[in-house]
């Protein structure tokens, strides 16, 4: 069998795996809570026109039509008609916006259901490009570990709602598959598909890190690699590293010559979520003073589990980042400084609003934590851990409590 059918088929496996699974904990959430819990269904019931004959097809279909889904389906409706939603960047919308027209155009139906088809869709091919490139680098049964973790990871779930996080990770490992591949068009492929991930989400930008070091070592870093190369290729595979924020350019075009304001998307991010530009570091000292200071046990507990999500990173990068190639190491660790970097300030009661959805797409961590599972006893106990995470998560998202 060749690699390309062993990475879809590897790929398939965990990914059906896990889409029953979720399949099982939204039927568990649909039709079981209610029966032991007062008052479950009209907490949980989504907050969309009702389209459908009653209120359980209501409730059954729209049971993912959660948080940050809404803005999207409004943009992808009706476009940018809220102020607020100039926060959300353009592609993802777009292609929902594309997908609900070929289901039939009913707004929210059409557009809710081209958001789930689309996410779990860019997902599955997120997963291929994973086994390929884990596959070459560490081996074909450190690449199905890696499979596992990255999708049962407890925050995987925005990988199945209507969110931009599967096109955002199908877009970045797209770039790293093609800087591992390295021909003469790969370069320019991978700063297409990096201008298309900084149009989906600033975050994009960062993809000029791995980029940069890949570039610098396939032709500058060593005598061999600079007198194998000309000066042609050294120049054909630098000036692709332009495109990757001409992406962000390209949205900040739209909101000039539409609103008036080239840096719109970030004064509603201020305004709305009242993110502000912090030291990292000092992020997670107010994160700790949160904890202490916050009367509200839930917030408490929201404080907590979000310091450990990032503090169990660090520890996991700075354990295993020897083990990784160098651009591996400092994509992660760029896309999460920048992270960090813009806290939730106001009313400072949560700092670390959703860091956890904000590192599962750092898929080097998951291959540190699947060279970890080479002993069985730690694979085992990852494993259980990671699906009964994962199914809570999912069952907290169906139920209309916040996640991250």
């Amino acid at each position: 069998m060749s690699e390309s059918s062993i990475s879809w088929r590897e790929a398939g496996r965990v990914f059906i795996l896990s889409r029953l699974l979720l399949f099982g904990v939204t039927c568990i959430c649909i039709f079981l809570l209610p029966l032991w819990i007062p008052g479950y269904v009209k907490f949980s019931s989504p907050d969309i026109y009702h389209i459908l004959p009653s209120e359980m097809a209501n409730q059954i279909f729209f049971s993912w039509l959660r948080w940050d889904v809404k803005p999207f389906l409004n943009i992808s409706g009706l476009g940018y008609r809220y102020l607020p939603d100039t926060a959300f960047f353009p592609l993802w919308p777009l292609l929902q916006h594309l997908g609900g027209l070929a289901l039939g155009g009913r707004f929210p139906g059409s557009f809710y259901l081209a958001g789930i088809l689309l996410s779990n869709l860019f997902f599955y091919l997120a997963l291929v490009i994973l086994y390929r490139l884990v596959a070459k680098g560490f081996g074909p049964s450190l690449a199905k570990r890696t499979l596992f973790y990255f999708t049962f990871s407890p925050f995987a779930i925005f990988f199945f709602a209507g969110y931009s996080e599967s096109l955002f990770t199908f877009l970045c490992l797209g770039v790293f598959l093609a800087l591992q591949r390295g021909k003469a068009i790969d370069w320019w492929l991978a700063g297409l598909l990096g201008l298309l991930a900084a149009f989906t989400r600033s975050l994009g930008l960062l993809l000029a890190v791995p980029f940069l070091v890949v570039y610098l070592q396939r032709f500058w870093w060593g005598r061999q690699a600079f007198e194998k190369s000309t000066w042609k290729a050294r120049i054909n595979g630098l000036l692709p590293i332009t495109l990757i924020p001409f992406g962000l350019f390209l949205y900040m075009l739209y909101l000039y010559f539409t609103r008036g304001n080239l840096l719109l998307f970030n004064v509603e991010e201020a305004a709305i979520w009242h993110r502000e530009t912090m030291f990292p570091l000092w992020t997670l000292v107010i994160t700790i003073q949160a904890f202490f200071q916050e009367s509200l046990p839930v917030l408490q507990i929201e404080n907590l589990a979000n310091l450990i999500v990032v503090l169990l990173f660090f520890a996991a990068l700075f354990k295993g980042w020897k083990a990784l190639p160098l651009h591996y190491t400092l994509f992660a660790l760029s896309m999460e400084v920048l992270a960090l970097s813009v806290p939730m300030m106001i009313p400072q009661d949560e700092p670390l609003l959703s860091q956890p959805r904000f590192v599962m797409i750092l898929f080097p961590l998951a291959i540190i934590f699947a060279l970890w599972g080479k002993d069985r006893r730690v694979d085992l106990c990852l494993r259980v851990a990671m699906v009964l995470l994962f199914a809570l998560t999912a069952g907290m998202f169906v139920s209309n409590v916040w996640v991250a």
